[in-house]
């Protein structure tokens, strides 16, 4: 299998995001990025009522910004490039998620998923092939032990084939043959 090695800081990748989130069991919980921070309900909060937590990533770098709907109701609206929305609550256990178009009545990726009570979810809006978008949900699990990082690296690079990740300057992969999400 063929894959190409890639020596420079992770900005190429179209969706890997690294953040800091101080789990807290009452209200909120505080992510921390680059960009600045952002407080949403915590996992435990949205347990007791039954419902799921989904934030959003735009990864698509056409300099326009997406909007998603749930189950035909607005979800996310006008998020911009490599933005990052707080964690929001969803009821349903069974979701079709849309991603539209500038007018609003064109559907330009979908994704249908079963979510658990509790648990917490980012959506991806990735490039696909050939011009294509795909809209992704993954499980976000929580990290169990508090002295360590968790780190998802979603590989959104279309026409490229596999990759390894290597921090600047060190030989050794810490990812190794990344297949596009």
């Amino acid at each position: 299998m063929r894959h190409t090695t890639y020596r420079a800081l992770i900005v190429t990748l179209a969706a890997a995001v690294a953040c800091k989130g101080d789990r807290v069991d009452d209200q909120t919980v505080t992510t921390t990025t680059s960009e600045g921070r952002l407080a949403s309900p915590s996992a435990n909060a949205a347990e007791g009522r039954g419902t799921s937590m989904v934030r959003m990533i735009n990864a698509l770098p056409t300099g326009t910004s997406a909007t998603v709907t749930a189950d035909d109701r607005a979800m996310f609206s006008n998020i911009d490039y490599k933005a990052v929305t707080p964690y929001t609550e969803i009821r349903d256990n069974i979701t079709r998620f849309r991603l539209q178009g500038s007018g609003r009545d064109t559907t330009i990726a979908s994704n249908n998923e079963i979510m658990m009570d509790g648990s917490r979810y980012t959506m991806v809006t990735l490039p696909g092939e050939q011009g294509s978008v795909r809209l992704r949900v993954l499980n976000d699990k929580p990290a169990t032990d508090s002295t360590r990082a968790r780190l998802r690296v979603v590989h959104g690079l279309s026409g490229v084939g596999d990759i390894d990740l290597l921090f600047l300057g060190r030989t050794d992969p810490i990812f190794n043959n990344v297949s596009p999400s």
